[in-house]
């Protein structure tokens, strides 16, 4: 038994110190008691990744992964603080650590289907493309490691490859997109809403300490505001501003339906910036952000690992040929014609809806041209012949997760239809 300067009761207590001021938002003080934790017991792995978090939630990056990487020197095999290292890594863009972290999880436990699917999201990210083809096919170093079939996101990538040469372009040219210092830019010109949607009304303490994450960025870069709304809100501006999006809003099954639907409404009468009440903004958020804004252009959001638009975060300009294309489409689906299950949520208002009206806009312009954005991390540009539009992606300005765990994730409110 490893003698230690912390008691049992000592190490059970400061853990729980470190998460309450966590879930709290007090990300100084829990990095104060997890660096604690760590003075008092080196080889417990909660205390150096609980550190690691809070270094995260205080956007200290670099301080997180070296902490990490401090407690791999002693603790190389451990599995917790490698996926940890990994998650931080890839989240924020560093693909080439994020792979290699992978690579030892898998030498490691080489029977765990996860570590397979997230080494390929590395190399993609990376643009290491020879080498997901390599594992898929059972080539190359590690063609003994059993493989997990060809995931749907990689045909995805091959099937932009040779149908929207541009979209994949853009996709690259964001992702490898790196400044390493960008200039601070003044704020914009008119103050812009940053629009959430949460179908409850009030959310829980922890989904509130990620908005709060938000407010104070955009309090901070003088952006604007957060204008957050519920389902009763939110059918009361569309009744006002948006009636013709009032049925399919009504007809919403879902909670993720109904902030779908409202987040394509808003979008369709006033610019704004949108984004998932759950999503973590990342080291250069404010500086993607006020470019956009100031371009008076739509900005889409790019998986980091694939040419895929997501929909938890967008700039948008209701004139933007790629709004005005959604809206016309979604405005035409009759949800009376759909089964009520996740597939259709995905198809009518969501992500994929998004990925086929990029692909066709991109099908039917004449022209086409994409580039890298200077001097602004993290972006790029695609030029159709009806206008331009900016990219971004998810390892650049929002996460997916928080550096904490939020408590509704761990249920299936997530997915909770309204009349459960």
């Amino acid at each position: 038994m490893i003698k230690t300067e912390l008691s049992r009761s000592d190490l059970k207590a400061r853990i729980s110190s470190v998460r309450m001021h966590m879930s709290s938002g007090d990300f100084a003080a829990a990095f104060g008691c997890a660096d604690e934790v760590v003075a008092g017991v080196p080889h417990e792995p909660k205390g150096w990744i609980l550190k690691a978090q809070a270094l995260v939630a205080l956007h200290r990056i670099n301080d997180a992964l070296d902490t990490l990487r401090e407690a791999l020197r002693v603790q190389p095999d451990d599995r917790k603080l490698l996926a940890q290292a990994r998650a931080i890594a890839f989240a924020n863009g560093r693909f080439a650590e994020a792979s290699r972290y992978s690579l030892r999880l898998l030498n490691i436990a080489p029977e765990d289907k996860k570590n397979h699917r997230i080494l390929t999201q590395c190399w993609m990210a990376s643009g290491q493309f020879e080498k997901v083809a390599e594992f898929l096919q059972g080539r190359g170093p590690l063609a003994d490691q059993p493989r997990f079939g060809k995931h749907a996101y990689h045909l995805y990538y091959q099937r932009v490859k040779e149908a929207a040469p541009e979209l994949l372009a853009g996709w690259r040219y964001a992702v490898e997109n790196e400044v390493e210092a960008p200039v601070t830019s003044p704020p914009p010109e008119q103050p812009a809403t940053l629009i959430q949607y949460w179908s409850q009304g009030v959310p829980p303490e922890d989904v509130q300490l990620v908005a709060s994450a938000w407010r104070q960025l955009l309090a901070r870069e003088q952006i604007g505001e957060i204008e957050l709304f519920d389902r009763n809100t939110a059918e009361a501006w569309i009744a006002e501003n948006a009636p013709e999006f009032s049925v399919h809003f009504s007809q919403a099954f879902h909670f993720a339906m109904e902030a779908d639907i409202f987040r394509i409404a808003f979008a369709s009468k006033r610019p704004c910036v949108y984004v998932d009440i759950d999503a973590w903004p990342l080291e250069n958020a404010a500086e993607i952000v006020k470019f956009g804004l100031r371009q008076h252009r739509s900005m889409l959001y790019l998986r980091s690992y694939i040419p895929w638009l997501g929909n938890g975060f967008f700039i948008s300009t209701p004139t933007c040929p790629f709004f005005r294309e959604l809206v016309s489409q979604c405005l035409a689906i009759n949800l009376g014609e759909w089964v009520a299950d996740r597939d259709t949520i995905l198809k009518t208002f969501g992500p994929i809806r998004y990925n086929d009206v990029l692909l066709q806009l991109i099908e039917r312009s004449c022209t086409s041209k994409v580039s890298p954005i200077e001097g602004v991390p993290g972006c790029s540009k695609l030029m159709l012949e009806d206008g331009e539009i900016l990219f971004t992606h998810e390892a650049a300005v929002a996460s997916m997760k928080p550096p904490f765990r939020l408590n509704y994730k761990a249920t299936e409110a997530s997915w909770k239809r309204k009349d459960q």
